[in-house]
């Protein structure tokens, strides 16, 4: 089911299962420093991309199959935890019989299927998928979440997480201290936002404010440094693809080099052929370097 605006505004008053992961600093794509601007409102919206679209669409699926296993669901539940806690779920369903929660997944639709699902019936699923179900657990005073999913290649499972007290405490503990740097609106330490937030930053049309000088320097460097290093690649490989005559195979102690024929399958455009250089077990990368900027 698709997220309303009024869903949105509630979100903001509280961690949601989709957050914990990155205030406890395991969330790869998605920091503590993201949620802290999510949570004090200074972001867009986010936009529904083509992988958030086809698990709204899936959900219904995948809760359909859940009833079947477990009973008759209430679908889009949300509950608050116990003790003040700054924490709530929004579960995808509620089992009517104990009120476990359910929550139900897609992986594989538009790549290659997440290797950490293991064993129907098991709790071998994604870490981000079980911190999700303990704070799930925790909101909805559960000993057990489920987890439905549809896994590409492999159809319909169900998995079972149960209540960890260890997770259970670490979920408490670290969203009490994250909540009070969102109440002071200030950023928590040690942690930097991902560019997908700082895309979605609201900004104030043409406001001007001074900045320190290093970050501006050091952009400045990296940039001429990249400009240089890509010069450097081309004027090396034309030196030793010039070196290798006729041959596809050049081998030297600092590395392999191939310059062989490669195929394009005619799909949209015509099929064509074409060489590509490459470099592999490199062993002086920067002698190589060297070699590119004339330092014999």
């Amino acid at each position: 089911m698709a997220i309303t605006a009024k869903q949105l505004k509630r979100r903001k008053n509280h961690i949601g299962s989709s957050d914990m992961l990155a205030v406890l600093g395991g969330d790869i794509y998605k920091s503590a420093f993201d949620v802290f601007l999510e949570k004090t409102g200074q972001l867009t919206e986010q936009k529904e991309n083509k992988q958030m679209f086809a698990g709204t669409m899936f959900e219904s699926g995948v809760l359909d199959y859940a009833e079947q296993m477990l009973g008759k669901l209430k679908r889009n539940q949300r509950r608050i935890a116990p003790d003040g806690l700054p924490i709530a779920s929004n579960t995808d369903a509620m089992v009517v019989s104990d009120g476990s929660p359910v929550d139900a997944k897609t992986s594989g639709l538009f790549g290659p299927l997440n290797k950490d699902w293991g064993e129907p019936g098991t709790d071998e699923i994604p870490d981000y998928v079980i911190v999700q179900a303990q704070t799930h657990i925790l909101c909805c005073r559960s000993d057990v979440c489920y987890i439905p999913a549809f896994l590409a290649g492999r159809g319909f499972q169900m998995f079972v997480v149960h209540y960890n007290e260890r997770l259970i405490q670490m979920i408490r503990e670290e969203a009490v201290k994250f909540w009070e740097y969102v109440k002071a609106v200030q950023p928590p330490p040690d942690t930097q936002p991902t560019m997908r937030a700082i895309s979605r930053m609201i900004r104030e049309p043409d406001k001007i404010i001074n900045i320190p000088n290093e970050p501006v320097e050091l952009w400045q460097k990296t940039k001429e440094i990249k400009k240089i290093a890509v010069l450097a690649e081309k004027i090396a490989q034309k030196k030793v693809l010039a070196l290798l005559g006729d041959a596809e195979v050049g081998q030297s102690e600092a590395g392999t080099v191939t310059y062989k024929e490669q195929s394009r399958k005619e799909y949209t455009v015509k099929s064509t052929t074409f060489r590509v250089a490459r470099l592999s077990n490199v062993k002086a990368l920067p002698a190589a370097l060297g070699l590119a900027l004339g330092m014999d």
